[in-house]
């Protein structure tokens, strides 16, 4: 089996666009934690997420599952 010694162009900037999306979000984090208390901070980043990825599951049409009720 032959090993891979080096990194194609592709993979470093996808290594450097992770590297950046990462960091950015913890310096994120450290900014808003000087402003707001951290359940301010956590309830909103999730509720934020909890909408985009809602409007992700409604635009690709995926159905729920079980009754509505099970979601309460």
């Amino acid at each position: 089996m032959m090993q891979q010694r080096s990194m194609s162009n592709a993979a470093w900037g996808q290594l450097i666009l992770l590297g950046l999306i990462w960091g950015g979000s913890f310096f994120s984090i450290a900014l808003a934690l000087r402003e707001v208390g951290v359940l301010t901070s956590v309830t909103h980043r999730v509720g934020w997420a909890a909408l985009v990825l809602w409007g992700v599951v409604i635009l690709r049409g995926h159905a729920l599952r079980g009754p509505l009720r099970v979601w309460d």
